[in-house]
């Protein structure tokens, strides 16, 4: 694994939404101000993952959390 995919979305507050459906599926989701914000707040979430509960799932074995590329997917349909 070195890519995993954010889908960014917004509600009726002002932050947005951000989440990531992982390997052994486990989901991390974060809010934050902006797209930048939200990646980062999911970068730490997957370096924490990985530190504690990434061991017991095999996809995650040997994994490097800050080699791992974030592809990033919008939910245009919760912008309208």
């Amino acid at each position: 694994m070195e890519t995993l995919k954010v889908v960014i979305e917004k509600d009726d507050t002002a932050e947005i939404g951000g989440s990531i459906e992982s390997p052994g599926h486990f989901l991390l989701t974060t809010v934050g101000h902006s797209e930048q914000e939200v990646i980062g707040n999911l970068k730490m979430l997957v370096a924490d993952f990985i530190a504690h509960q990434g061991s017991d799932y095999p996809e995650w074995n040997g994994v490097d959390a800050y080699k791992i590329t974030y592809e990033v997917e919008y939910d245009l349909i919760s912008f309208i």
